[in-house]
């Protein structure tokens, strides 16, 4: 089923601007401006559509200030790829607008390189340095995480010193693409946000702006309770032939054709590029000059398709790898390519010109992220779009568009949001559970003997909005004095601790990064090398290295062609009375079954470390469960064998934390035996 997508104006700003440009603003942009100067808005959300420059949005008041300027600017991406797509953007920008800025890049490769070449073991000496002097930070909310959270202290100093100097030094925030995260990643923003405005002075008041095509809903509702002043503003569009000369064009005319696909091991991309390269072939014949991307769910799909793909086409046409298993050189020459195979790693705000998208989808989120990568750049004859979505999401597309009906982007989007996809559970029950810990375990910081003199107005400046915000009772004090380290880890990292990950090096891309070791022992061929050989290897490819907690170093030498089965297991009952259901809680002993050469060494390991779980009741299996809560695609929830023999679907790491939030209220039926 084929439909016909116009092509999309954005109405261009008509009133005079008090500053030159060298571009006209559209509509969003100014009033974005506005906005962020307004001494009655605290948050501004940018919901312009994609493609429509949020991105010059949120960087025009550091290349136009006004008369009273904004300050510094921390922005904050969600991937280390978007930072250098930005990079590169604003080095544009500056030569556009004819305007200087002092711009550092800030995240953990960074970081550790910085540190090494100082001779310094301190990273807060080392962002103390970064960041001075700068007027622009480039960084991605990992980073913000740990600054603002206190990871970084200095033992002669006070705790929350460097998060008082980072939101001192930048007092303009944007964060962006931010509706990719979830109920844990706003509630640890929303902490920040509170701490940094109990430190703010009324004369040099925080502004923040969220860029997204998509509002989050859950962030909005958590900044009115805190009594943030906050302002959303959209685009005004116009979709078909560009006939008003006050609206300019920002996506191109598309054809979407919407496949039904069931993945299979390689996924349902792979199948589909293997029965059609013909097809492919003759695209870019037809269509000389043409670019192309194919974004799959898996990075495990991706290098089989890659693989298959160079194999098929090249040398006529050139394919490109860019997934989070590729080596920094070959991620630059895939945007060079004719065909880029990729992953998440470029569909969340990556600027890139094709006229070819071919991408899975997960969810509403994910279909709207990608298709929006289409259609950005003029000069090309033709944009194509092929969709391989699951049979029941195919066919309510079926149901609601006639073939080669023409439809507009944004009734589209409205209805892959409401109609098409299922929706998934938002969490909200986390913020008040979990993120309530996360603010009473700031104010035990706070309100430490030898500090608490120091911190006293900030406390009371902080605590109360935090206990409005969270909803923080005599509960949550007990459950923050209950949590156990492993509970407290998952807690304090962004986007979960990664307890299971594995330090992983693809031999082929040279590429090195972390893997989960159940990923790994599912869809790779791998061996273990020893912490020294990979120290080795990181120093070749001037990689920073990080060792994992689960202490194994992994050579990848090849993928299965169909997913490995294995089996989840505990040396242990995992329910009795001190692990009961429901309950986030700490356990040990796991193992995992599997045909592996070396799964006694990765046993070995695994079962004496302390990980984050929550147990959920044997007599609901992990796809009911997943079907009751409408769990998103991405949750890590496994089946687990204990020693009496039954079968629990347990999640892990910080999605155990939001298993807990939804499940904690349940009463079980189970018998302990002690």
């Amino acid at each position: 089923m084929r439909v016909h997508i116009r092509s999309t104006s954005s109405k261009k700003h008509e009133g005079k601007l008090p500053f030159a440009s060298p571009w006209s603003l559209v509509t969003h942009q100014w009033e974005v401006y506005q906005a962020l100067h307004d001494p009655d808005v605290d948050v501004v959300f940018d919901n312009a559509m994609t493609g429509d420059g949020k991105t010059l949005a949120a960087f025009l008041p550091l290349l136009r200030p006004s008369a009273r300027p904004l300050g510094n600017g921390l922005y904050a991406y969600p991937t280390n790829e978007l930072i250098r797509d930005q990079e590169r953007q604003i080095r544009g920008y500056q030569e556009t607008f004819s305007t200087q800025l002092r711009v550092q890049t800030l995240d953990g490769p960074t970081l550790s390189s910085y540190a090494e070449q100082k001779e310094t073991s301190s990273r807060y000496a080392a962002i103390l340095d970064l960041i001075s002097r700068r007027n622009v930070l480039l960084t991605n909310p990992d980073m913000f995480n740990l600054i603002e959270g206190f990871e970084y202290v200095n033992p002669l100093q006070n705790p929350a010193t460097l998060a008082q100097q980072l939101a001192n030094r930048f007092r303009y925030m944007v964060f962006d693409e931010f509706h990719i995260f979830g109920a844990p990643q706003v509630a640890t923003v929303m902490d920040a946000m509170l701490f940094m405005r109990a430190n703010q002075s009324d004369a040099y008041p925080m502004k923040y702006l969220f860029l997204s095509a998509t509002p989050h809903s859950i962030l909005e509702e958590m900044l009115e309770r805190a009594n943030f002043r906050v302002k959303c503003i959209q685009g005004q569009y116009q979709h078909g032939p560009v006939i008003d000369k006050t609206y300019r064009r920002i996506l191109q005319d598309a054809t979407l054709e919407v496949i039904s696909s069931s993945p299979g091991a390689g996924g349902g991309v792979l199948s589909w590029c293997q029965e059609n390269i013909d097809s492919l072939r003759a695209f870019f014949s037809e269509h000389p000059q043409s670019k192309g991307a194919i974004i799959c769910n898996s990075v495990f799909a991706a290098k089989q398709l890659y693989s298959m793909l160079k194999d098929e086409l090249e040398p006529g046409i050139s394919v490109g790898e860019n997934t989070g298993l590729t080596g920094r050189d070959a991620r630059k020459r895939s945007f060079e390519a004719d065909l880029m195979v990729a992953t998440a790693t470029v569909d969340v705000g990556v600027d890139f010109r094709i006229n070819l998208l071919i991408f899975e989808s997960r969810d509403a989120g994910t279909f709207i992220q990608r298709l929006g990568r289409l259609g950005r750049h003029e000069g090309f004859g033709t944009y194509r779009a092929v969709a391989l979505l699951p049979k029941f999401i195919a066919e309510r597309f079926t149901d609601a568009y006639e073939d080669g009906q023409e439809v507009d982007r944004m009734d589209l989007y409205q209805n892959v949001r409401e109609n098409f996809f299922p929706e998934h559970r938002r969490f909200e029950e986390y913020i008040t559970r979990w993120g309530g810990v996360k603010a009473t375990q700031r104010l035990s910081l706070l309100c430490k003997p030898q500090v608490k003199t120091t911190y006293e107005e900030l406390t009371t400046q902080y605590e109360s909005p935090a206990v409005r915000t969270f909803r923080i009772n005599r509960a949550t004090f007990a459950r923050t004095r209950q949590a156990s380290p492993a509970v407290c880890h998952e807690l304090r990292a962004f986007r979960g601790a990664g307890l299971l990950d594995v330090w992983a090096y693809d031999t082929e891309s040279e590429a090195v990064t972390t893997v989960s070791i159940l990923r790994l022992i599912s869809g790779t061929e791998f061996e273990l090398i020893s912490k020294q050989e990979a120290e080795k290897i990181a120093s070749r490819l001037n990689q920073p290295f990080y060792p994992p907690v689960l202490k194994l170093y992994a050579s990848i030498v090849g993928y299965q062609e169909e997913y490995l089965r294995y089996q989840l297991c505990c040396y242990e009952p995992l329910v009795d009375n001190l692990t009961p259901l429901y309950n986030a809680v700490e356990r040990t002993h796991f193992y995992i079954e599997a045909l592996h050469s070396q799964i006694g060494t990765i046993n070995r390991n695994l079962e004496r470390l302390p990980l984050c779980t929550c147990a959920g009741s044997p007599e609901e299996d992990v796809p009911t469960l997943r079907r009751r809560y409408a769990l998103p695609p991405m949750f890590e929830l496994y089946p687990v064998t204990d020693s009496t023999g039954r079968i629990y679907p347990v999640a892990f790491g910080q999605d155990a934390l939001l298993l807990d939030s939804i499940l904690h209220w349940r009463k079980t039926t189970e018998t302990y035996i002690v």
